[in-house]
């Protein structure tokens, strides 16, 4: 199998490096793929550093003086559509930030499993942290997190995916004034019925993952962000389009920052706390090679909210 993504190789246990024909290396990826290699095969200059789960994780360093940023990502169509609009202005994002729930092991607020997280960060080629996090200490576990993510890198800011919520905004520019870097909110203050139309006519996917009992009527979980939801949404005029308020939630499982897609392939609607929980019994991480051709990478099975935590 040829890649040619040097984060999607790191998650396999043995690759190769070949140029001009020539094996320059073989073995387990933290053993091959060093700094000197890659700029032998490739020309590319790289940082190399560890995270505090012992992955090793490559961003490019660019030019000199090129700025880096890191990303909070939830899954969701927002966040991902933050980083989607803060790369096309030029950004480097090297890394995706998870907060996970320390008491559930599902991604915080979202209710997702986090291995659909991980699958997500492996299609995007991005290093991902996840980090679990309680309710009385999640600022500073955020900031932990970050921390970490950076790995003594110079980051320069963090992109985030709200849009009107000024407490969010507070939060955010709060937590990154301590940390020392720059809140960057490429959603901040769009309007929010543009932003989903926006968002499904750019080619992304995205599944309704959770929902409000009082706000999204249950048929709808599980379904497709599309035109024909955006028309639902439209007649609820109390429901933000983009979900603003917590009224809903998604699952980005495809479009244009991933190479690849996720198939849900069976799954139920739970109740749980006045929301409807889409719980994805089995998955498929269909990867897509430099050829274009799909091939299947991962098929999952149920995890239950009662689960333990992972946080890797």
């Amino acid at each position: 199998m040829a890649l040619h993504d040097i984060n999607v190789a790191l998650q396999f246990e043995k690759v190769m490096v070949i140029k001009d024909g020539a094996v320059l290396g073989v073995g387990a990826p933290e053993q091959v793929l060093t700094g000197a290699l890659i700029q032998e095969a490739f020309d590319v200059a790289i940082e190399v550093r560890k995270a505090e789960h012992g992955r090793t994780l490559r961003t490019r360093n660019g030019s000199r003086g090129s700025e880096l940023y890191l990303a909070s990502w939830s899954g969701g169509k927002d966040s991902c559509f933050a980083v989607h609009k803060a790369m096309q202005a030029g950004m480097a994002v090297t890394g995706l930030l998870n907060c996970v729930s320390q008491e559930n092991g599902r991604v915080s607020f979202h209710g997702v499993d986090a291995r659909l997280i991980q699958a997500q960060a492996i299609l995007m080629g991005i290093p991902l942290l996840q980090k679990a996090t309680t309710p009385d200490r999640y600022a500073e576990e955020f900031k932990e997190g970050v921390r970490t993510l950076a790995g003594g890198a110079a980051i320069s800011g963090m992109v985030f995916g709200d849009i009107y919520l000024d407490e969010h905004l507070a939060w955010v520019e709060g937590v990154c004034a301590d940390i020392g870097i720059k809140a960057v909110e490429p959603l901040w203050g769009l309007n929010t019925s543009e932003l989903i139309r926006g968002f499904v006519d750019a080619g992304f996917r995205s599944v309704i993952i959770a929902g409000k009992a009082d706000c999204i009527d249950r048929e709808w979980i599980g379904k497709t962000v599309d035109h024909a939801f955006i028309e639902y949404l439209e007649k609820r005029p109390d429901v933000d389009p983009c979900g603003e308020r917590g009224e809903y939630h998604t699952l980005v499982v495809g479009g244009p920052l991933f190479k690849g897609s996720i198939e849900i392939t069976s799954s139920e609607v739970v109740e749980r706390n006045g929301y409807r929980f889409l719980d994805v019994k089995t998955y498929q991480v269909i990867a897509r090679s430099a050829g274009g051709r799909r091939w299947r990478a991962a098929e999952a099975g149920p995890k239950r909210f009662h689960d333990r935590k992972r946080t890797t």
